[in-house]
C-alpha cells in the first residue's frame, strides 16, 4: 500500500467516525442542553442518596426560563434522552404575572413555588383531577405536603395558552402542567422518583439565560403579638409607637400611627407646660384613634394565618367575593371614627390633667 492510499483510507476512516457525531449534533440541537440536565439530575441523585428508589427518570424544573419556554425537563438517564414540556410556577413568586419567577418561598399561605428536591409519592384525585403528592427533601420545601404542593393538570398550563397571552397561568405554588403532558409526569415521575426546581436558565442551545429580574427566597418572619400596656405614661415617661400600641401588619398602620405619635406628642408639649400632663393628655386622646385599627389588624391577622394553610387560603380568596363598595365602607368607617387631627385648645381642656 502506498503513501496516498494509507491518507486516503485514515481519512475515510476519520470522516466514518465523525459523522454519525455529526448527523446527532443537526438531529439534536439541544445535545448541550441535555448533557448540562443530565449532570444535573446525576449530581442531585447522589447528594439525596437512598430516598429515591425509583432513579431512571428525573424531572427538572428550571424557573431560570420564562413561563412561555418549555422549562420542565424528563430526564431519561437510562436511554440518555429529554423530553420537555411547559410547567407554571406559583402566583406568590410572580405577582407582576409577566411570565418571570421572581421568589421562591418554603411559607405556608405564600403561594409561591420552592426551590430544591422533591420525592413524589402516590398519585391522588383532587380539585384538579389526579394529581402527584410530593415531599419536600430540602429546608427550602420542607413544607410541600403541608402546603399542598404537588404536581397536576391546569388548562392554564397548555401551549395554546401560551399562544393567547405570552405566557402560561400561575398555580398556588404546584407544579402544573397541560393534560396531555401530565399524563407522561403520572407514568414516568410517580412513585418514588425525584424532582427538581431551581433557576438555571439553560436555553435549548446549552447557553445560558439571565432572567431580567433578581430570584430571590422569600424567608419565614413570624409574627409575635404583644399585649397593649395597660398605662401610656407615667411621670416623665412615655410609651410610643409600637412600644404603646403594638399591632399586626395586614392594614400597614403601625410605621403611620408612629408618625402620627410623634406630630400629636409634640402638639401636646406645647399646649401643656408640664411634661408629666402633657403626656398623660396624649396617651388619653391617642388611645380613643389607635384602639380600632389596633383590633381591625387583628382580625385580618387572625384569618389571614388561620391553621391549617388551606383555611387562610379559602378565606382570602373567598374575601374576594365582597363587593368592593362594601370593602371600602367599612374601611372608611374605621378611618372616619378616628381620623387623624392635631389637638386642639378646647381637646385639651376637655382632657384631665396628669
Amino acid at each position: 500500500m502506498n503513501r496516498r492510499d494509507l491518507i486516503k483510507r485514515s481519512l475515510a476512516a476519520t470522516a466514518a467516525v465523525a459523522l454519525p457525531g455529526r448527523l446527532f449534533a443537526q438531529a439534536n440541537p439541544t445535545a448541550a442542553r441535555d448533557a448540562r440536565l443530565m449532570g444535573i439530575a446525576r449530581d442531585e441523585l447522589a447528594r439525596v442518596g437512598a430516598q429515591i428508589w425509583r432513579r431512571d427518570i428525573v424531572g427538572i424544573a428550571d424557573f431560570g426560563l420564562h413561563s412561555a419556554h418549555k422549562r420542565f425537563h424528563f430526564v431519561d438517564l437510562e436511554n440518555e434522552r429529554v423530553a420537555s414540556y411547559h410547567v407554571s410556577h406559583g402566583t406568590g413568586s410572580d405577582g407582576e404575572h409577566d411570565g418571570w419567577l421572581k421568589r421562591y418561598s418554603n411559607i405556608e399561605g405564600s403561594e409561591a413555588s420552592s426551590r430544591g428536591a422533591f420525592m413524589t409519592r402516590s398519585w391522588y384525585v383532587g380539585r384538579y383531577g389526579t394529581s402527584i403528592r410530593l415531599d419536600g427533601l430540602d429546608p427550602t420545601n420542607s413544607n410541600a405536603l403541608p402546603r399542598a404542593i404537588v404536581m397536576h393538570q391546569a388548562n392554564y398550563a397548555t401551549p395554546e395558552h401560551v399562544d393567547r397571552w405570552g405566557r402560561l397561568g400561575r398555580s398556588n405554588g404546584c407544579f402544573a402542567m397541560g393534560p396531555e403532558q401530565f399524563d407522561r409526569a403520572l407514568i414516568d415521575l410517580s412513585g418514588g422518583r425525584l424532582v427538581v426546581a431551581g433557576s438555571y436558565g439553560f436555553a435549548e442551545d446549552g447557553s445560558i439565560v439571565r432572567p431580567p429580574v433578581v430570584q430571590t427566597d422569600l424567608l419565614r418572619n413570624d409574627l409575635y403579638d404583644h399585649t397593649q400596656p395597660r398605662r401610656w405614661a407615667r411621670g416623665p415617661v412615655v410609651l410610643v409607637g409600637d412600644a404603646a400600641h403594638p399591632m399586626r401588619p395586614h392594614l400597614g398602620q403601625g410605621g403611620c400611627q408612629g408618625l402620627e405619635d410623634a406630630a400629636i406628642l409634640a402638639r401636646f408639649l406645647q399646649l401643656r407646660p408640664d411634661p408629666a400632663d402633657a403626656f398623660a393628655s396624649f396617651a388619653t386622646f391617642r388611645r380613643r384613634r389607635v384602639r380600632p385599627l389596633v383590633r381591625e389588624s387583628a382580625m385580618i391577622g387572625r384569618i389571614v394565618n388561620l391553621r391549617p394553610a388551606v383555611l387562610s387560603g379559602a378565606a382570602s380568596r373567598a374575601t374576594g367575593l365582597i363587593p368592593e363598595a362594601v370593602v371600602t365602607r367599612h374601611l372608611a368607617s374605621i378611618a372616619g371614627r378616628s381620623a387623624f387631627r392635631l389637638p386642639t385648645e378646647a381637646d385639651v381642656g376637655a382632657l384631665p390633667a396628669g
